[in-house]
């Protein structure tokens, strides 16, 4: 269990870095603290949920649940965050007269994901 929470702390300081560092050098996007904060955020609150009122399994549809809604608005802002990351690497790289590494296609792909921000790292 630790090592899920160790992870995702990776992931969230890992993304922070990368969202300030591409908003430094090209002025686009929104920078670490305004991706990673609403994420770690609703995250948080759906764990507070699940662990109070066993809310993650409930609907979206019909009786809301704010923890359950909040958890799965998270996980929806940070995938259209990543497609804006895709979007502006890519721009780096087309620019640079290079292939555009990354599929938006991806982020629909279990894993995809976590092996793209591996490519990243590694480009």
């Amino acid at each position: 269990l630790l090592n899920v929470w160790a992870a995702i702390g990776w992931y969230l300081y890992y993304k922070w870095l990368i969202e300030d560092d591409l908003k430094e050098m090209t002025g686009e996007g929104f920078g670490g603290r305004v991706v990673v904060a609403p994420f770690a955020a609703a995250l948080s609150l759906g764990v507070l949920g699940e662990v109070v009122r066993g809310s993650i399994g409930k609907s979206l549809v019909g009786d809301v649940d704010p923890f359950s809604a909040a958890f799965w608005a998270g996980f929806f802002w940070i995938y259209v965050c990543q497609a804006y990351l895709y979007l502006r690497v890519n721009k780096l790289y087309t620019a640079d007269g290079k292939t555009s590494p990354l599929s938006l296609i991806g982020l629909l792909i279990p894993g995809y994901n976590f092996v793209t921000g591996i490519r990243q790292i590694h480009f």
